[in-house]
């Protein structure tokens, strides 16, 4: 009883699926055989993303990417049927790259559907959502490319990971509509509002900072504080290694890529990455360093420093020659288009100027992010011309409004710092100076003083120091720069294990007493040779500073008694504004009469 109508268009259906299975498999020639599209495309047609920024690509789908190559491949990684477009030469699963993969693989895989390779490799439009963007160049075999991500994914401690890549994001067939001339309408830009950040991966020659559509990436993340940036590069040891995908238990630790079924391997490399602040294993407990003369647990800059300190610096190196006015594009009209974009030209189409302010703002902002990088591993391990060089560079960043510089256990020395007091910009609002075990000695508190003297907008100071030669003349120093910083809302000063005593102390009081707008003061005297009066002096100071809100003095391990507490305890009631207080007098003299005080 079915209508007539319903069996000719049954019939027509079916003849529509017998010719787009026969135009699937002739296309499919171009790719090796046809086995490769049905395992590309597990629901049988491409679930469809309209935004193209929302069309991340897994983990756990590039591994399977580089698993199918290599079930395609011989023993020499030869891939069955691919041949270099130029040269004619076979294409080998150890060196394909994007430019290989779009040609051989993406654009023939999507004719059909003319769809982008992540709509026809996905399910569920859910699972696409990209967490973190790719900043890379196409050049780069995918394999270490897979390999930099997974290195990233496990260091990040990550369940799902899913990254935005452009190659695998955009429709090839119809870029027009993905990559707008306005770089900030492109979907590159809109991939990086809705990530938590940027993964840059890097190539041995460091091939993205030469390329405009990375350096406009990297900038872009930088001026987002929300945003992070991580850089990653591969190593390979040997350029005939053979990757392998490996099954791994699904619960090896938690959240960890294991939790992706199948791993990627290789031989004969490794990936190495630096991370934009720490990651949970550099906050392990049960590890301990040795900082100059001492020996103490591992902080976190600690462990972050000794998992980067294998970063090769040659890389790192070639981000400091960042020039976005020369670097290049694929396509010509996207480098004028990002080059308008940048110097906030009229029209994005006319010729972008040969020299412009934000040009410079660009370079000199995406050197020192490198420069900051590697700069404990270029103290540790480089040359003192690499030192002065990469500190330079980041003095170069008149934007920069704030500085960290932990460099514990490297050979920073007097003269970097002299370096640092020369060139810091002069906006610098905080700055954190740890240099525990390091170089410096005495004549370090004439550069602090000299970092006083050009800093006015100073608001925040950090510095840790511990060196058996430092002495009271250090604070000297010190005391004479903080006459000169009246802007300065928090002052942080330890001086664990140095030979100051009650002389630096007196005159470090002296210093902060006009400190007028200071809410902050954490000073440490511990391992030192400072007694009750170089305390009783800081009490003093203390008390009469009625900006304070947080205060706090240890000089645990010396030779301070009860008249040190006692003057502390006086001090306290005068703070009745202070709503943090941290005493430390462990190790010391002080009894129960001088404790009843504080």
């Amino acid at each position: 009883d079915v209508p007539r109508s319903v069996h000719r268009r049954s019939r027509l259906a079916g003849s529509l699926d017998r010719r787009r299975r026969a135009r699937r498999t002739a296309m499919c020639d171009d790719v090796s055989r046809f086995e490769i599209l049905e395992g590309l495309c597990p629901s049988g047609r491409p679930c469809l993303i309209p935004d193209t920024e929302r069309r991340g690509i897994s983990l756990s789908q590039l591994v399977s990417l580089v698993k199918l190559l290599r079930s395609r491949s011989n023993d020499s990684g030869v891939i069955e049927n691919w041949k270099e477009s130029a040269s004619g030469q076979p294409v080998r699963l150890q060196t394909v790259n994007l430019y290989h993969l779009n040609a051989l693989l993406i654009m023939p895989a999507t004719t059909f559907w003319s769809c982008s390779y992540v709509e026809l490799v996905s399910t569920s439009a859910e699972e696409q959502v990209p967490e973190f963007f790719v900043s890379h160049w196409w050049g780069e075999p995918v394999v270490h490319f897979v390999m930099c991500l997974q290195k990233f994914s496990d260091a990040r401690q990550l369940k799902r990971p899913v990254f935005w890549v452009c190659a695998y994001a955009n429709n090839q067939h119809n870029l027009h509509q993905d990559v707008s001339a306005d770089p900030s309408q492109s979907s590159f830009r809109k991939a990086m509002e809705i990530s938590r950040g940027t993964v840059l991966v890097l190539d041995s020659a460091a091939t993205p900072f030469k390329r405009v559509w990375c350096a406009f990436e990297i900038y872009t993340t930088l001026q987002d504080a929300s945003k992070t940036l991580d850089i990653v590069t591969f190593v390979a040891d040997s350029a005939d290694a053979m990757p392998e995908v490996h099954k791994v238990d699904l619960q090896p630790k938690a959240g960890g890529a294991g939790s992706h079924g199948e791993v990627l391997g290789v031989s004969g490399g490794r990936a190495e990455l630096i991370t934009e602040g720490f990651i949970a294993d550099d906050h392990r407990k049960g590890v301990r360093v040795q900082v100059g003369h001492v020996t103490r647990p591992a902080s976190p800059s600690d462990l972050k420093a000794l998992r980067e300190s294998t970063f090769p610096l040659d890389v790192a190196y070639r981000g400091y020659g960042t020039d976005v006015e020369h670097a290049k594009a694929s396509v010509a009209a996207d480098r004028v288009h990002i080059l308008n974009s940048i110097a906030s030209s009229v029209s994005l189409d006319e010729e972008p100027p040969k020299e412009h302010s934000k040009y410079r703002d660009v370079n000199s902002t995406i050197r020192a992010r490198f420069a900051v990088a590697v700069i404990v591993q270029v103290l540790r391990s480089g040359t003192p011309v690499d030192a002065e060089r990469s500190l330079r560079v980041i003095c170069e960043d008149l934007t920069r409004q704030g500085l960290d510089l932990q460099v514990p256990g490297s050979k920073f020395s007097d003269s970097n710092l002299r370096t640092l007091a020369e060139c810091l910009p002069t906006g610098l609002k905080t700055l954190g100076l740890g240099l525990g075990g390091t170089s410096v000695t005495d004549e370090a508190g004439s550069g602090i003083k000299e970092v006083c003297r050009r800093l006015q907008n100073l608001r925040d100071f950090d510095v840790y120091v511990n060196s058996r030669a430092m002495t009271d003349s250090f604070l000297f120093g010190v005391a004479g720069g903080l006459t000169m910083s009246g802007n300065l809302a928090s002052l942080t000063l330890y001086l664990t294990s140095t030979g100051v005593g009650d002389a630096g102390a007196v005159a470090l009081a002296n210093g902060v007493r006009g400190l007028r707008v200071l809410a902050k003061l954490q000073l440490g005297f511990s391992y030192t040779a400072i007694t009750d009066k170089g305390v009783a002096a800081i009490a003093d100071a203390a008390s009469s500073m009625s900006s304070l809100r947080d205060f706090g003095i240890t000089a645990n391990n010396t030779k301070v008694g009860d008249d040190a507490a006692r003057a502390v305890g006086k001090a306290l009631t005068s703070l009745a504004q202070v709503t943090k207080i941290w005493v430390g007098f462990y190790k010391t003299s002080v009894g129960s009469e001088g404790s009843d005080a504080v």
